[in-house]
């Protein structure tokens, strides 16, 4: 008890000793202050005494603490987490208990929850609370997170094929194995796969936990073997039952989390391994804190983390429309621990998965206490030097760490750092990382503000010296920056950010100058009287955000405020240039998000403030961009126009080390695939060929973005095997510049080409890809790919999934975007043609050639005649010769056994 305050208490739990399973205790202790109170207002009604009612609010974080008085009590709490637990107490229903998530981490379900808090406090936002009813029937952790769904069983295979060889011997030799690993490494996990599906028929399982809470009985474990019988007195005695509970064949004894065993416990255990009864024990515990080893003569093995595979096939296990950028980042943060994993996915699922953990809280209350747990058991100073260490960030340069650390880093406290899993040295002794990232903002999260301010202004201040006064876009700008934020001097980390931004996009590496270009602008938005000048400032970088998200949208993790807020300031400051640009960039972004309609609006905007302002690069650049808008609402006439003018313009206009190779590659390749759809291909390869060669050896985005659209082109030809090289290509290419809308399309495309092929495992390749899009509520041409994914519905006789495909190519079409609305058409009169349905099937081909004529598509049109005559029951000859002289040469899938042969 820390604090009474008229009715009611504050009660903490996890000080001055940290607990990991704190938020446990705390749900505990407030079931049986609820038990006692309801006893006590019963007595009190049946005296005439009036209702007694009780509150609870249950929440974990970190908090700051003083010295109290006669008035706040014997220690004063402050911080987000006594506010949020004061506010759950109030939002709970009388006689009720709420929790939050954040408390009852994997211990959730060792209780009977209700109903979510629906709404949240409002003074508590991204808090999730649920009511505590009771106890459930669960009695060990690992049954709660059963109950929540367990990861599928990954990567321990050669530890299983240990353990069974293990039992083999039958405790011959030898007696006892021990299996350690840190917390979270699924230790618990591998023992229920192991005793669930491998151990041999005749033997006898006496499984048993050691308990972590002070309460625990002596030999606490044991007496869970004996069904809950208080064992005797001493080991000795205690060994008679336990003799007794083993069958007379095999048997063994499995003993989880074995590091809070006590003395008692150890002693029997070193009993019952002189027995002479055929007896396998198997032990599942941490590493000890000194290193030694918990059984001297029995063998241990150790759990090792998983691999970035291993990882990522846990995540799909949990979210199914994980891409492998995000996938990469949770093991990166995670550092393959599958706890973290796990609860990582589940931070994703909540916070929507477009979003990127960069800057999210990535511990929760229960998640930061283990961590603080094994932080509050290092001596001070060592304690100290990982402190430190969180504050300069996840990978710490030596030299640095000296400078900033008042203690001296001999080798062997560099040692014992990476003994109790915190950091860890690289050969040369120049750098030491964090195992994970999940260590690291749990440690960085349990400084005090003061002294976490203090360390980064300190490191600031060695990083400017080695700089200079000003920062330099070098390797040390980011790092300048981030420790500018922390010590609160936003102009310097906007200045150093920027730098970065520019830094990283010169390379191509988007996804950090994205980074550093919205840290910049948030560091400027901390200023507490910003200039016209610091406006300004604000809307060009801004504008090189645009240019960093535009062939990746899907990295936009609160879609388009910026841009529009850019849009906003430029106006009321009266800036007609700035607003032109902003102006220009929000349609260019709206266009890659597939709000085409709305882009094409903004983009008319923004030529006619070019065009006032007499900007003749930037009115070239705002037509390119709206030819591409109206190309994608397949407006091709004004399309090919616009396109062309700017093309002739930025040839006239071209500089040497100017931008023309990637904005004019782009608007060729979408001026070449309008060529493609209109069956006209030696164009459209003429304008691939121009853009390529434009671009030559670099890898930029654009260089992608371009061989997708040639793949497309090739799949409208019919030429599987080109299409499939060329986006084979892109998925390499974006997967290593990190650029999820490319990589997803290049997929996509892949996947289609392959099944086209014969591929069957292609068509799930392409499935995965639009479910990526569809997660992040991308709409850049998903027509295109549903139209395929109809085609093969069509084909399979998949009713539910054609539906669901024609709605998105509907919802499309009101966009202006149809280029995949004539191949559902034409699936939806496959289908209806296979089930005998001729009317239907008529109908439904003559919107696929209402579609064609709206698009002027020559290769449409000659598909929908072969089609027709199909239907019809001849003449398909003249049609597939329409298609032969368009320089189509094969047909998709779906068309296979309605076509003649030649």
């Amino acid at each position: 008890m820390v604090r009474t305050q008229g009715d009611g208490a504050l009660v903490v739990f996890g000080h001055p000793k940290t607990a990991e399973d704190a938020g446990k205790r705390a749900v505990e202790a407030a079931l049986e202050m609820h038990d006692q109170v309801r006893r006590l207002g019963a007595e009190m009604l049946a005296e005439q005494h009036g209702a007694l009612r009780l509150r609870s609010g249950i929440h974990a974080g970190v908090v700051l603490l003083e010295e109290g008085d006669v008035e706040r009590g014997r220690l004063d709490l402050s911080g987000d987490a006594v506010n949020v637990a004061a506010h759950l107490q109030q939002s709970a229903p009388a006689d009720g208990i709420v929790a939050s998530t954040d408390a009852l981490g994997p211990h959730a379900r060792l209780f009977t929850l209700g109903d979510e808090l629906d709404p949240p406090p409002a003074s508590a936002p991204g808090v999730r609370a649920l009511k505590v009813l009771g106890r459930s029937n669960a009695v060990l952790r690992f049954d709660a997170t059963a109950q929540r769904g367990l990861t599928p069983f990954i990567g321990r295979q050669a530890t299983l094929e240990t353990l069974m060889r293990f039992l083999a011997t039958g405790g011959r030799s030898p007696a006892c194995i021990v299996l350690q690993a840190g917390p979270g490494m699924g230790k618990t996990r591998l023992l229920e796969e192991f005793l669930a599906h491998h151990v041999p028929p005749g033997w006898q399982v006496l499984r048993a936990s050691c308990e972590s809470l002070g309460a625990a009985r002596p030999m606490q474990a044991f007496a869970n073997i004996l069904a809950g019988s208080p064992p005797a007195a001493d080991p000795e005695s205690a060994l008679v039952p336990l003799r007794a509970a083993c069958a007379p064949g095999p048997t063994l004894l499995v003993i989880d989390d074995w590091q809070w065993a006590d003395d008692a416990s150890t002693r029997l255990l070193m009993l019952l391994l002189r027995e002479p009864q055929r007896l396998c024990l198997l032990l599942a515990a941490r590493p000890r804190d000194d290193g030694s080893e918990w059984l001297a003569d029995a063998p241990h093995f150790t759990l090792e983390p998983f691999d970035a595979a291993q990882t990522e096939a846990a995540v799909r296990a949990w979210l199914p429309a994980a891409d492998p950028f995000l996938a990469a980042r949770i093991h990166e943060h995670a550092g393959g621990v599958p706890l973290f994993v796990e609860e990582l996915c589940h931070s994703a699922a909540a916070r929507q998965l477009w979003q990127p953990l960069d800057g999210l809280p990535g511990t929760t209350g229960w998640l930061g206490a283990l961590v603080a747990s094994r932080l509050s058991r290092l001596p001070a100073y060592e304690a100290t030097v990982v402190r430190t260490a969180a504050v300069i960030g996840t990978v710490v340069p030596l030299p640095l760490l000296i400078e900033c650390c008042d203690v001296a880093l001999t080798p062997t406290l560099l040692q014992r750092l990476a003994e109790a899993d915190f950091l860890y040295p690289d050969e040369a002794l120049q750098m030491l990382r964090f195992k994970h990232g999940v260590t690291r903002e749990a440690v960085y999260a349990s400084i005090g503000l003061f002294e976490r301010t203090a360390l980064h202004r300190r490191i600031e201040a060695s990083l400017l010296a080695r700089q200079g006064e000003q920062p330099r876009p070098d390797d040390m700008s980011e790092a300048l920056s981030y420790h500018a934020r922390g010590a609160g001097h936003w102009e310097l980390a906007a200045q150093a950010a920027e730098l970065a931004g520019d830094r990283a996009g010169a390379v191509h590496a988007m996804d950090s100058a994205r980074r550093q270009y919205r840290a910049a602008l948030d560091a400027l938005d901390r200023l507490p009287q910003r200039s016209a000048a610091q406006d300004a400032r604000w809307c060009a970088i801004a504008a090189k955000l645009g240019f960093a998200c535009v062939f990746d949208p899907l990295s936009l993790p609160d879609g388009l405020a910026v841009f529009e807020r850019a849009v906003l300031l430029a106006r009321q400051r009266g800036d007609a240039v700035a607003l032109a640009h902003a102006t220009y960039w929000l349609g260019s972004l709206l266009y890659a998000t597939g709000r085409f309609r709305e882009a094409a609006a903004r983009t008319r905007q923004a030529l006619q403030s070019a065009q006032a302002l007499g900007d003749a690069r930037l009115v070239a650049q705002i037509e390119a961009t709206l030819g591409q808008v109206l190309a994608a609402t397949c407006d091709y006439g004004p399309a090919i126009a616009l396109m062309d003018a700017a093309l002739d313009r930025k040839r006239q206009s071209r500089r040497p080390s100017g931008s023309f190779a990637v904005g004019s590659a782009y608007t060729l390749g979408c001026k070449a695939y309008v060529h493609a759809d209109q069956g006209d291909f030696a164009s459209a390869q003429a304008a691939f060929d121009e853009a390529l060669a434009l671009l030559g050896e670099s890898t930029h985005p654009v260089v992608t973005s371009t061989r997708n659209w040639l793949a497309i082109a090739q799949l409208w030809q019919g030429r599987w095997d080109a299409a499939r090289h060329v986006a084979a290509e892109g998925v390499r290419v974006a997967t290593g510049t990190r650029t999820l809308l490319l990589l997803a399309c290049s997929r996509a495309v892949l996947g289609y080409a392959r099944w086209n092929l014969g591929e069957e495992d292609g068509l799930e390749q392409l499935r995965e890809a639009v479910r990526w899009m569809s997660a992040r509520r991308c709409d850049f041409y998903p027509s295109l790919f549903h139209g395929w994914l109809a085609e093969a519905a069509a084909a399979a006789g998949c009713d539910g999934e054609l539906r669901e495909s024609g709605r998105v190519v509907l919802r499309r079409r009101r966009e202006g975007e149809r280029l995949g609305e004539t191949s559902a058409c034409r699936a939806f009169a496959l289908r209806a043609a296979r089930q005998g349905r001729l009317q239907a099937a008529q109908r439904w081909l003559r919107r696929a050639e209402r579609s064609a004529a709206l698009r002027g598509s020559a290769r449409e049109a000659a598909l929908n005649d072969v089609l027709r005559a199909t239907l019809a029951g001849g003449g398909a000859a003249e049609a597939r010769e329409r298609l032969r002289s368009l320089g189509i040469i094969a047909l998709p899938r779906p068309y296979d056994g309605l076509m003649p042969s030649d």
